[in-house]
Order: C-alpha cells, then sequence, then structure tokens
C-alpha cells in the first residue's frame, strides 16, 4: 500500500491538530538553523488564516528576543525538559518557575537594554520561556531576594500580554503554601513584569533526570557520577519511603490545586517541570502562565492546544474547551505521579500525531505494568486520576489528596482498579466499528436462535398437537374426504356449467353487438369474442363451436362501426343543431350562445374566434376552403331570414343580405358553396333560386348588386348542393317529388329526377355521377348514364320520419343521413337498414372519410368512422346491373368485373375504377399472358363472340398506377362458333375449349387453325377449367351425376361420380395436382391418377353448382357453403381457414375471385362485387389464445 504524504495526512487531521504540526515542523526548521518563508505557509493554509498568523508572529518575536541576546543561559538540567516542551507543546510557550536553582552566569542583565526595573535591581537571569524571562533580583529598599517575571518587549502583543497579567492575577489571588506568592505587578518604560518568592531548589524534571542517572538504576549503561551537593536530598528510588516520598508529595500538590480551584483559578500546565522541591524539601506550584481564571475572557479559542501535550488531559489535548475544567489538573497531576513512580512519562516521547492517536486511546498503561514494584494502592489512585472520562476521575483534587492521605496511613483508598466492566468500555470505544459491527452480528445471531428456537418449539407444538389431532379425527377425516371429493365434483361440475354459460354468453353477446345497431359495436363484439377465446382455454369446445368462433371473429373484424373519438359540452342553446358546422378537414367547428358564434378547435376545444351576430343563427356553412362562414340568420323583426358571409380568419363581414335585400325569405337548408367557393347558391320560398358572387366586389358594392338572376323552380326549394365538379348543381324541390339539376354555365334546366315522394335532401358523391336523394321516408340513390339519364340504384330503408339532410362518405359507398326524429344514420349503399343510429345531427363527414361530428343536446360527439377496413365494395350501381363473372390481371392489382353491359376494370389498391368498356353482356372471363410477358390479355365471351384485349400496366415514380388497353381483337371461332363458357390454356394461350349456348358438347379449338375437336358430346358444362400445365381439362355436367376430366394429350375422358355435377377447378401443379368438384351436397378435393376423393366440404342444398375460386398457387379454395357464406380451405391441408360473410340483401354469390398472391377475395353478387383484404384477417385470426389457423372443420355452414 503507498504510505499517504504529508498534504494526505494534513488533510485527515483536524484543524488544531493541522496548527499543530504546522507550528511543529515550524521549530524543527529554526532549530536547524533553515529558513522558512512565512508567506508561502500562509498561502499553502489559507483555511487557517485566523489562528496561524498569530502564532507564527509570536514564535518569530520570540525567536528575534532569543537571537538578540544570545548570552542568556539556560539551565542545563532544565534544557531536556526545555526541550521536550518546545516539541511537545503548541504554541512554544515555555513557561519558568518563578524560581530555579541559581547558576553562575557571566551575562549582564544588560540584554533589556537596563539592569533594573523599578525598585528591584536585576542580578542575573534564570531562566526563560515563551511566556517571558525570569531573573533573579534584590529589592532595593527592602533588601529581599525575588524573583522578577518579565514580558520583553517583542512579545507584547495584545494577547500575550493579557496572558501575562492573568498569571500574576491567578497567582496573586491564592494564598496557599506551595503556591509561590506574588509580592508585586508593575510596567516601567513599557516593560511589564511581576516579582514573587525566589526559590531555591529543582524542579521535578530534575529530580525524575537526577534519579534517573543514580548507580542503583538498572541500565545498560555504567552509572554516571552524581554531584551529591548538587542534588536534593530524596530517598532512593523504588524503596518504601520513596512511594511515601512520592504519595506525600502529590498530596501537598493536590491540597495547593484544590486551594486554586475552590478560588476559581486551573492551572492547566501542571507538569513536572512546573513542581519544585526547595532545599527544604517543600513542594511548590510555579508558572501559572496557561490558568484559566472564573469570570475572566478566556483567552483560548475552541482547537487551542495551551500546555505540555504529554501531561494534558484528553479533553485538552483534542482541543475540547466545552469540556475543560478543574479535573484537567487532576490528569495532570496523575500523569507527574505516573512519572515520578514509573520513571517514565504517561505517554513516551513520540511525533505529535502518535501522541495525540494514544491520548485517544482511552486508558493509560497502568503503573505496574511499567514498574512491578509499585505499590498497587498507588497504581489505583494514577489509574483513577488519569481516566480518559473525566468523569471516572476524581472529581476534586481534595478527594485525590484524601486517597494519598488513605495510603499514607495505611487506610483503604476509594479508588479501584479498572475492572473487566471499565476496560470492556474502554477497548468497545477504542474500536467503535468493530464493536458496532460485532453488535449487530452478535444481536442478528441471537434473533436467528431465538426464531429458531421459537420455530423449533412451535413446530414440535404442532406435530404433538398435530399428531393428538392425527389420532383422535381418523374416522372423522374419512367422513371427510368423502364428502370432499362429493363437493369437489359438484365444483367441477359447477364450473364447467358456469364456463358453458359464460361460452354461450359471450357467442350471444358477439351475435347480439354484430345485430345491433349501436355505435362502437365492432369493438364490443371483438372484446366479446376474446371473452369467449378466454373460456374455451378451460372448456372442451367441439370444432364446430371453434369453427363458429371464429367466423364471428372474421364477421367482427369486417364488420363497419363508429367509435368515440372526442367529446365537447355545448356552450350555448341545444335546440338550433343545426348552427353547428364543421371545416372539411374537421379542424374548426362552430357553436352559439345566444348571438354569439364561436369558431373553435376541433382537437382541444379552444375557441380561435367569435363572431357577434344580430339575428339569431339558424344554419351555418363552411366553404370548401375554410376560408367563408355562412350563417343563416332569423330576422325575427321582419319574420325573415337573412344571410351573412365572414372571412372569419380576417374578423371580415364578406356580405349581408338582410329582409330588404332579398324579395323572400331565405331557406335555411338551401345554402351551398359552388366547389370554388367563388360564389354560394340560395333557396328562397318564392320557388326561386339566387347566385350570390363572393368575388370581385368592393367594400361599397351594395348587397343586391351581387344577386345573380331569379331561377325558377316548379316549387320551393327545400335543399339545394352543387356536383363536387362544380358543373351542376341540383335542387330539391318542396311540394314537388322532383329534383331539379341546373348546368351552372347556363343556370338552365338540364335533368329531372322524379323521386317517389317529397324530396326533402339531397348529395352528391365524389364523381358527380351518383346522387342520393331523401325522397320522403327512404333513401334513393340514382346514378347517371353514359346517355346523361338517371337510373334509380338502390332504394333504402324505411325511416320513422323524413330525412332532413344527407352527406355522402368519402368511399362513396355510405351516406350519412338525419332525419326529422332527431337520429342520424351511417348507411352502406344497398343495405335496406342502416349500419349504425346515433341520437344527434349528424354533420358532413371529413373530406378523408376519418371522422364523422354528431350534435345532440348536451355535446358535440366526434366518432371514427371504422369502416371498410377488411371489407369494402365496388358500390352497387357502378359496376351496371349484374356483375356475372370476374378475372384478375396485372397480379391481381386489376380487377374485370363483367356484366350485363360489358366489363369494368377496377384497381383494387386505390379502389378506384380504372375504364369501363361497353362490349355486350360478358358471361365468361379468362386471363392469359402474353409471350413477351410484357402484356397480358383478357378473354371475354359476348354476344357477338370471343373479344382479346391487351392491356398494358405501368407505375409511376410517384406510385400513380397507369393501365392501357393496347390492342382490342375479334377471336373468330370455326363454323361461326359463340362461346357461352370457355377456359383458355394459360400455359401458352394457344387452346382454348368452349361450350356453344344452346347446345350440348364441348370444343377444344387450337388458335390460328380453323380445324375445332369436339371433346365431349351432349354435356352443357357450366363450368370448364384447364389445369395450370394446360395438360389437363375437367368440365361439370348440369344435370347428370358426374365430372368429366380428360387429358389432353389423349383425349380421354374420365367420369367422376358427384350428384348434379356443377363447377369445377384444378389446383397446385403437376406434381401435386388436385380436383375441385362442385356438387349440391358437398364440394369434393380429387388426387392424383385414378383420381380419388382426399376430402369432402359439406355445403347447403342447391349451393354446390354456385361459385368456386382457387388461388394462382392452388393453396386457398373459396366456396359457397351457405346463402350468404363463402369458406375458405387449405388445399394441401384440407383444413378450413376462414369464413367470409355476405350480407344478405346482396343474395348468393354468383362468382369469386382470389389475388395469386391471396391477400384480396372478390365475390360477385347480385349487384355488387365485395372484395375482402383476405390476408389481413387470417392475419389477425392467427397467433391469439385459439390458433384459428389449426382448426379443421367437417362443418362449414355458419349462421350469424
Amino acid at each position: 500500500m503507498t504510505p499517504k504524504s504529508r498534504a494526505e495526512l494534513l488533510a485527515d487531521l483536524a484543524p488544531s491538530e493541522q496548527l499543530a504540526m504546522i507550528l511543529d515542523d515550524y521549530l524543527t526548521k529554526r532549530q536547524r538553523g533553515e529558513s522558512v518563508d512565512v508567506d508561502q505557509l500562509l498561502a499553502e493554509h489559507p483555511h487557517l488564516a485566523d489562528s496561524l498568523p498569530e502564532c507564527l508572529e509570536s514564535l518569530q518575536a520570540l525567536h528575534q528576543f532569543i537571537e538578540k541576546a544570545p548570552n542568556i543561559v539556560e539551565d542545563t538540567a532544565d534544557s531536556r525538559t526545555t526541550s521536550a516542551q518546545f516539541t511537545d507543546r503548541v504554541p512554544s510557550e515555555h513557561e519558568f518557575s518563578g524560581g530555579a536553582r541559581e547558576t553562575e552566569s557571566p551575562h549582564c542583565p544588560t540584554t533589556l537594554g537596563r539592569d533594573r526595573l523599578g525598585h528591584y535591581q536585576l542580578l542575573h537571569p534564570l531562566g526563560r520561556g515563551g511566556m517571558g524571562i525570569v531573573y533573579a533580583a534584590r529589592h532595593e529598599t527592602l533588601n529581599r531576594d525575588v524573583a522578577i517575571k518579565v514580558l520583553p518587549q517583542p512579545l507584547s502583543n495584545t494577547r500575550l500580554l493579557q496572558r501575562f497579567e492573568n498569571e500574576a492575577r491567578a497567582v496573586a489571588q491564592l494564598d496557599h503554601p506551595a503556591i509561590v506568592n506574588v509580592h508585586e505587578v508593575g510596567v516601567d518604560c513599557g516593560v511589564s513584569y511581576y516579582a514573587m518568592r525566589l526559590i531555591r531548589g529543582w524542579n521535578l524534571s530534575e529530580v525524575i533526570a537526577i534519579i534517573q542517572e543514580q548507580p542503583s538504576r538498572e541500565s545498560d549503561k555504567p552509572a554516571a557520577t552524581v554531584d551529591q551537593t548538587a542534588t536534593p536530598s530524596l530517598p532512593r528510588y523504588a524503596s518504601d519511603s520513596w512511594w511515601s516520598w512520592c504519595a506525600a508529595a502529590a498530596r501537598t500538590i493536590a491540597d495547593a490545586l484544590h486551594h486554586a480551584h475552590l478560588a476559581g483559578v486551573i492551572h492547566r500546565d501542571v507538569k513536572p517541570s512546573n513542581l519544585m522541591v526547595d532545599c527544604d524539601g517543600k513542594l511548590w506550584i510555579t508558572d501559572f502562565g496557561l490558568a484559566h481564571c472564573e469570570g475572566t475572557e478566556t483567552l483560548t479559542r475552541s482547537g487551542d492546544l495551551l500546555g505540555t501535550l504529554r501531561y494534558m488531559s484528553p479533553e485538552q489535548a483534542l482541543g475540547n474547551v466545552l469540556l475543560l475544567d478543574h479535573r484537567s489538573d487532576i490528569y495532570s497531576l496523575g500523569a507527574t505521579l505516573y512519572e515520578l513512580l514509573t520513571l517514565r512519562p504517561v505517554i513516551d516521547d513520540a511525533p505529535r500525531s502518535k501522541v495525540l492517536e494514544e491520548l485517544s486511546n482511552y486508558a493509560v498503561r497502568a503503573p505496574r505494568q511499567r514498574c512491578r514494584q509499585v505499590p498497587k494502592p498507588l497504581d489505583m489512585i494514577v489509574a483513577k486520576a488519569c481516566a480518559f472520562d473525566p468523569r471516572d476521575r476524581y472529581q476534586t483534587a481534595a478527594d485525590f489528596a484524601d486517597d494519598l492521605d488513605a495510603y499514607l496511613h495505611d487506610r483503604p483508598v476509594s479508588a479501584r482498579a479498572p475492572g473487566i466492566t471499565l476496560w470492556v468500555t474502554y477497548w468497545v470505544k477504542k474500536h467503535r466499528e468493530m464493536t458496532v459491527a460485532a453488535a449487530i452480528a452478535g444481536c442478528l445471531l441471537l434473533i436467528v436462535l431465538a426464531v429458531g428456537t421459537l420455530q423449533i418449539n412451535r413446530a414440535r407444538r404442532r406435530a404433538l398437537d398435530g399428531e393428538r389431532r392425527a389420532i383422535a379425527s381418523g374416522k372423522r377425516l374419512a367422513e371427510l374426504n368423502v364428502v370432499a371429493e362429493q363437493q369437489r365434483a359438484e365444483a367441477i361440475e359447477l364450473r364447467e356449467q358456469t364456463d358453458q354459460a359464460l361460452w354461450k354468453s359471450a357467442l350471444s353477446e358477439t351475435q347480439l353487438w354484430l345485430a345491433s345497431r349501436e355505435a362502437g359495436r365492432r369493438g364490443e363484439a371483438i372484446r366479446a369474442v376474446a371473452d369467449a377465446e378466454n373460456v374455451a382455454k378451460r372448456i372442451e369446445v367441439s370444432q364446430s363451436e371453434l369453427i363458429r368462433l371464429r367466423d364471428l371473429k372474421i364477421a367482427a373484424l369486417v364488420s363497419d362501426d363508429l367509435r368515440l373519438n372526442n367529446s365537447w359540452p355545448l356552450i350555448g342553446h341545444s335546440h338550433m343543431i343545426e348552427a353547428t358546422a364543421m371545416t372539411r378537414d374537421y379542424s374548426f367547428y362552430t357553436q352559439h350562445r345566444h348571438q354569439t358564434l364561436s369558431i373553435r378547435e376541433t382537437k382541444t376545444d379552444r375557441e380561435v374566434a367569435s363572431i357577434q351576430l344580430i339575428d339569431f343563427p339558424l344554419r351555418c356553412r363552411f366553404s370548401h376552403d375554410s376560408r367563408y362562414l355562412a350563417v343563416i340568420g332569423e330576422d325575427e323583426s321582419a319574420n325573415r331570414n337573412t344571410l351573412r358571409v365572414f372571412d372569419w380568419r380576417n374578423s371580415r363581414q364578406v356580405l349581408h343580405l338582410s329582409a330588404k335585400d332579398l324579395p323572400a325569405s331565405i331557406q335555411r337548408m338551401a345554402v351551398d358553396f359552388h366547389p370554388d367557393d367563388h360564389s354560394l347558391a340560395i333557396g328562397l320560398n318564392n320557388a326561386s333560386v339566387r347566385i350570390v358572387d363572393l368575388e370581385g366586389f368592393s367594400t361599397k358594392t351594395r348587397p343586391t348588386e351581387r344577386l345573380g338572376p331569379a331561377i325558377d323552380l316548379p316549387s320551393t326549394a327545400h335543399s339545394l348542393a352543387y356536383s363536387p365538379d362544380g358543373k351542376s348543381l341540383a335542387v330539391a324541390c318542396m311540394d314537388a317529388a322532383k329534383v331539379e339539376i341546373f348546368s351552372t354555365d347556363s343556370m338552365s334546366p338540364r335533368e329531372s329526377i322524379n323521386t317517389s315522394e317529397t324530396a326533402y335532401s339531397l348529395a352528391w358523391r365524389s364523381d358527380s355521377n351518383r346522387v342520393a336523394i331523401g325522397s320522403g321516408y327512404e333513401i334513393e340513390i340514382w346514378d347517371q348514364q353514359m346517355d346523361g339519364n338517371w337510373i334509380l340504384a338502390h332504394t333504402m330503408g324505411k325511416q320513422t320520419a323524413p330525412i332532413h339532410e344527407l352527406y355522402f362518405h368519402a368511399t362513396g359507398r355510405f351516406v350519412v343521413s338525419h332525419g326529422y326524429d332527431g337520429r342520424s344514420r351511417l348507411w352502406r349503399i344497398g343495405n335496406d337498414t342502416a349500419v349504425i343510429e346515433l341520437d344527434g345531427h349528424a354533420t358532413e363527414p371529413s373530406g378523408d372519410g376519418r371522422l364523422l361530428a354528431v350534435r345532440n343536446t348536451r355535446n358535440v360527439q366526434f366518432y371514427e368512422i371504422e369502416v371498410e377496413r377488411f371489407r369494402w365494395d365496388l358500390g352497387g350501381g357502378q359496376v351496371a346491373a349484374q356483375p356475372r363473372v370476374l378475372a384478375g390481371l396485372h397480379a391481381g392489382r386489376v380487377l374485370a368485373v363483367g356484366n350485363a353491359k360489358g366489363v369494368n376494370l377496377w384497381d383494387l389498391e386505390t379502389r378506384q375504377q380504372l375504364q369501363s368498356l361497353d362490349l355486350g353482356a360478358a358471361t365468361c372471363l379468362q386471363k392469359s399472358t402474353c409471350a413477351d410477358h410484357r402484356c397480358e390479355q383478357l378473354w371475354i365471351a359476348t354476344p357477338t363472340g370471343m373479344i382479346r384485349l391487351t392491356t398494358a400496366a405501368t407505375t409511376e415514380p410517384d406510385g400513380t398506377f397507369h393501365l392501357d388497353v393496347t390492342d382490342q381483337s375479334l377471336i373468330q371461332l370455326p363454323n361461326q362458333h359463340i362461346a357461352a363458357q370457355f377456359a383458355i390454356d394459360t400455359g401458352d394461350a394457344a387452346k382454348v375449349a368452349y361450350s356453344r349456348a344452346g347446345e350440348k358438347g364441348v370444343w377444344l379449338h387450337q388458335l390460328g387453325q380453323q380445324q375445332t375437336q369436339l371433346l365431349v358430346p351432349d354435356v352443357e358444362p357450366p363450368n370448364i377449367s384447364f389445369s395450370r400445365d394446360g395438360q389437363w381439362i375437367a368440365m361439370g355436367r348440369r344435370n347428370l351425376m358426374h365430372f368429366v376430366v380428360c387429358p389432353v394429350s389423349t383425349m380421354r375422358p374420365t367420369f367422376l361420380e358427384g350428384p348434379r355435377s356443377g363447377f369445377v377447378g384444378f389446383s397446385g401443379g403437376h406434381s401435386d395436382l388436385r380436383l375441385v368438384t362442385g356438387s349440391p351436397d358437398a364440394f369434393r378435393i380429387w388426387s392424383g391418377s385414378p383420381w380419388q376423393v382426399v376430402d369432402k366440404i359439406p355445403v347447403s342444398d342447391a349451393i354446390g353448382q354456385g361459385a368456386l375460386a382457387i388461388q394462382a398457387s392452388g393453396d386457398v379454395v373459396a366456396v359457397v357453403t351457405g346463402p350468404q357464406t363463402l369458406q375458405l380451405w387449405n388445399s394441401r391441408s384440407c383444413q378450413s381457414i376462414g369464413s367470409l360473410q355476405v350480407p344478405s340483401e346482396f343474395g348468393a354469390p354468383v362468382q369469386i375471385y382470389i389475388t395469386p398472391d391471396g391477400e384480396r377475395i372478390a365475390v360477385a353478387v347480385e349487384d355488387n362485387v365485395y372484395v375482402w383484404e383476405s390476408a389481413k384477417i387470417l392475419q389477425q385470426i392467427r397467433h391469439r389464445i385459439i390458433d384459428f389457423a389449426s382448426v379443421h372443420s367437417n362443418s362449414g355452414i355458419v349462421t350469424q
């Protein structure tokens, strides 16, 4: 371990200890004659700035004085003590006795610059110390020899001078035979002094040194020759007389100290060098330079060390002024007696830090351990006097003296040898951390032992009690076991019944939510399915029930819903709900309070603008770009409605049409902005419509100058709406079952739509080719044909009140209605019932179709529209009447829909129609790939013949998809045959198998050649299919009991038995070729040659001859297994992987298409096409509590 540097050692010490070590170093260097840089020393220790400068100043002054008086001769006998004092005391204040052994000195007292002080003639110096110089002097008048202690002027700083005066004062007030008395105190020419009795003798330090040199003292060195005339007459060391002399001397000093203590004086520097023996053997106490008197201000600060270190009490050495009292003198006297008895100090000479460490060790080494001859009573007296804790010492010096007197008179002493308890206490204090750790460990051990013992006893008692109870209750236990088994069985049965009830409840709840029209039904249905999944883990559920649960989950996933997203309270009137309007992006909405209209932020409900109105607001409407806000108000004085248009962001009114500016009142529902927001159409109750221009006028323009000419109507306009392309204006006439459509260019009537009931409201779809009209209590959907005529596509719902307002959803496949019954509804076009019903007034959905706001009498609620997440449709009328056949192009991106008028091409990614081709009724569609693989061909069976379309697809860098029809050809079949059904060999598109309308048989034709071959006569197949490699052809035989499979290479048909054969198709490739056939009772999967049934999918009656589709890879087979049920199967594992429900109002599916990647499944129904995001659906039902993908069903019938 690396030893610590001096700086690290200093850092570990207390400030007082640091000060002592620094002054020790200073004195050592000065004694060696080395120079010391005081400024550098002060700079290195700034934290001692309060005490270090003063100490250094005193020491410097002392050394300067000594250097000027080199002839002062120290007593040689005191040199050892003085040296020790220099190293043991801080600051270095060496106090000399009031008298000393007189020595001859050639020194003249001119060291003070004079030979007299007051009445005293200075004879010669007796000694010197840190507090001054002691001279032998003679009182000239009294002719009396005295000792004079002088404080030289170089040492006369304030603090030392005050200590000098304290010493004189302390001695002057004491009158004791063992205390040197003071005769006089004075100041002469700036030199302070006081005169005291001159004692001729030796201090105890000299006595101890003399004894140590006696021949009788055991030593390794030869005994030195001692001048007996220069030594006091003392008993021999270690003799009984010596012990008695020491005890008597200590008793005398203790009496003197007790006298001083009673006078309020604490000596604080009791040591051998300050205790003298005169020539008569009498003991004296000298040097009260460090004494403290009660009632005087102390000159010792906290942390100061005054006195000789190894004779100090622990509290004095550690600088604890608060604990320092007369018991410190008792310790110092005990240490002096210790040294007299053993001739060795309590603490041996050592570095300062070592001495401090020894003082803090709590216990002094017993005198008898150093000298076995020391009487035991004295040993105990010294041990008590030198106790570490002042409370363990003699409490008064008189007690100390009494014990010494008892020893001298052979009486028992009160002191006792430290017992084991005291030594243990001292050891614990010395080793505090180790003791604490041991105590904790011991406590823990005791706790462990106690707890262990307690546990053992408790365990033993419990064991005995248990044994007795076991013996006593043997028979009872057997009876209880029987009862317990019965109760366990009942509990298991009850739990099973409970779980069964929970299972049925969860399924019923799911069905109820799916059948309900409440907002949030989708989430609730999914939650109920999750509850059922949890229950299914605990009970035994049949595969058919699991299939039912799986299909309910799929139904929940694909269901349309409104989910409450946010809600803000109303701030004003609740009855005029039309005054709430939304911007197209739903960033802002309006509320009104009295005649103040508040525009608020939708996300935070923070008001961003307010408009003060004169008229009471009846209806508000934002422009398309949200710049303008039109407000229809009620002028009660004129009993008419008025119009105000605001540029609300700039707090500016753009237009005000008052009652006097209009020939009639404005219909509050008949207001709409042109898509370019430059004008506004309003309907008046005088059967006319006026166009209001909003641009190009100055502020001085009169409002009437902005009005266009009147457009006459058959009756008053109830509502009106511009088409999204801005080319048409549709007006619903109130008293006539008619909607007039005007051209915006000429504002002349262009078309009319005659509704079944009074037209109350209307809305345009985004492509401007479809109109929704609130006709009485129903919603009528009208489509514009290519010739411009309008036909009725759908009629939806019979409501309890007329339709007040209508809006199209952004997809064009939903409408939102608000009726006069105060309820709003979300409709899927083609459904006879609403998807969702809500209380309140619904506004127009957001432009992106995500949000719908509904205001009721309490708040404005914002719903997230969750429609078509996993299922969507093409919109009914857009695909024309009766879609019959489906086919896919370009990796399933394009869906071709064949209907009664031709073929429509749809982009399944964007859900937008790409092209509409009027080719005549399409009865069959097939796809093939061109030889260069750059384009794809669509083969279409029409009444005029087989048409081949060549298409090319491109995708722009921005993701825009384009489809171009590069060629359209009419394929002539031999003998002017017209194909009703056909199949193309997709391998090279060189062979076509077809049947003819009205004729029985299937022909095979090689394209490019004139001949044709009759494959199977007397067959009227509903379906023909080539295998993927073109090596096999299969066909069904309508109303016959078998299917036909024929290899193309041999043309030898194989008949497969099956009741009333229907649709056929191949799956897999050459190595795993499989055939799927449909019959009224089941779909069958055939494998290998000879062909054998490997699996059967049961279906309901009369469905087996319906639609069937196979994924290009052959993995997924989609078959119709119920009136509105589409079953998905894995053709390789023959496992059911899902069921899709077709809305009941559309009838049974007639055609199915699966994209090559299996991402989507399209199903053609009566007058619409549904598209399922099948991959997303299957992903949702996998990796849940129940892995539905592994469920195999023998019964695919699903009832919902």
